[in-house]
């Protein structure tokens, strides 16, 4: 596929996503893997599970593509993602707090489908935004002690 195939598949990929709640099956080539940072490696029907949860989670989020980068067998995208959470979280309860992320993912694809799936996105802010986990102070740090020999 050229380039700008590559570049439209990755980007109907993630709008996909965003429309049905979990990965498009129709996008993804038999064999399809998932490498999403801080899960184990997962197939089409492990990483619908996750999204599913997650878009339980945030049913109103929207991943929007900042850019996109492709050769003949690749696209990378830098994206953000806002969205409300109003459902449960992986045991967290609904909090009602808005999230705004941001994350790349690269796409590996053959013959117009997507053979592998690797993202990472900003879990800690995330957590933060949700009260999951409290957010740093924002008092400026101490210096450092200076040891002296």
């Amino acid at each position: 596929m050229t380039t700008e195939e590559n570049a439209t598949l990755a980007r109907r990929f993630l709008a996909e996503e965003d429309r049905l709640g979990a990965p498009p099956a129709d996008l993804c080539a038999p064999g399809f893997s998932a490498l999403i940072a801080g899960f184990p490696p997962m197939d089409l029907a492990g990483v619908t599970e996750l999204a599913k949860a997650f878009y339980g989670a945030f049913p109103d989020i929207k991943q929007t593509i900042e850019d996109v980068v492709a050769d003949e067998n690749k696209a990378a995208v830098r994206f953000s993602a806002t969205g409300t959470q109003t459902g449960e979280l992986m045991g967290m309860p609904p909090s009602g707090k808005q999230i705004s992320i941001s994350g790349m993912a690269i796409f590996h694809i053959a013959n117009g489908k997507v053979t592998e799936w690797a993202e990472v996105f900003d879990q800690m802010t995330l957590m933060q935004q949700i009260g999951a986990i409290p957010t740093p102070s924002q008092e400026p740090a101490a210096a450092p002690a200076v040891l002296h020999r």
